[in-house]
């Protein structure tokens, strides 16, 4: 199973991170690294959210 990062925001919750236009919609977010997690900082009202995805692509996703 691959573990991935996006940031979503705790105010809405249906916009997450993206790093060239700021807060957006499902679609254009970033996917970000288990060493960028530990290195960026969040931006305002962000919170980290984990993607697994497993062998048969399905993907879970869980407030880190």
């Amino acid at each position: 199973m691959k573990r991935f990062y996006v940031i979503r925001n705790i105010k809405n919750k249906s916009d997450f991170w993206s790093n060239t236009v700021g807060w957006v919609d499902y679609a254009g977010f970033d996917v970000f690294s288990e060493y960028e997690r530990n290195t960026l900082n969040l931006p305002i009202a962000g919170e980290w959210v984990t993607i697994s995805i497993n062998d048969d692509e399905n993907v879970a996703a869980d407030t880190y």
